[in-house]
């Protein structure tokens, strides 16, 4: 399986739905979708239920934040790839995942574009452009990581380790 895309939810049912649509009209079909959700109340296990047939995994339960319920995901992965598109985040088009991954890779990161809406104006973001990444504290803290444009390999996560949990930000 060359991608495992994980979706972080809490008590947001309306993005919930919203994503797992997007996802579902991806042509690029060699992925699973992978929903950790932070036990919702406020209907977003009914979400899950309803669009079971397009949820590869789907664990409900009470996590320590963010970075807690992502590494749940990464441990459930079995793609070559990680890709965390969290509840409300959207992909531009339904070919973009085909577009990514028509020219198999070995590559330890793929970066892409975002767009980005702020009072309904809508700009492209390009902060990857010929990037060289790595794991060095200068391409983590110089720039911003966008997810959404972000393909992880899974072994960078064997070989540097999962995100720390006890950090809010840039774990």
């Amino acid at each position: 399986m060359k991608l495992s895309i994980i979706t972080i939810n809490l008590n947001d049912k309306v993005c919930l739905q919203q994503t797992s649509d997007c996802v579902a009209m991806q042509t690029f079909t060699d992925y699973e979708f992978i929903i950790i959700d932070g036990k919702s109340s406020d209907g977003s296990i009914e979400v899950i239920n309803s669009n079971s047939h397009k949820i590869t995994h789907a664990l409900s339960e009470t996590d320590t934040g963010i970075y807690n319920a992502m590494n749940k995901g990464i441990q459930l992965a079995k793609g070559e790839y990680l890709y965390f598109l969290n509840a409300g985040d959207r992909i531009f088009s339904d070919n973009v995942l085909q577009r990514v991954f028509e020219e198999d890779t070995t590559a330890s990161f793929i970066c892409g574009n975002f767009f980005t809406e702020n009072n309904d104006i809508v700009t492209l973001e390009t902060p990857y452009r010929d990037r060289d990444w790595t794991f060095a504290l200068y391409d983590i803290y110089s720039t911003y990581l966008c997810h959404q444009a972000f393909f992880i390999r899974k072994d960078n996560f064997d070989k540097y380790g999962m995100y720390s949990e006890d950090l809010r930000i840039t774990a």
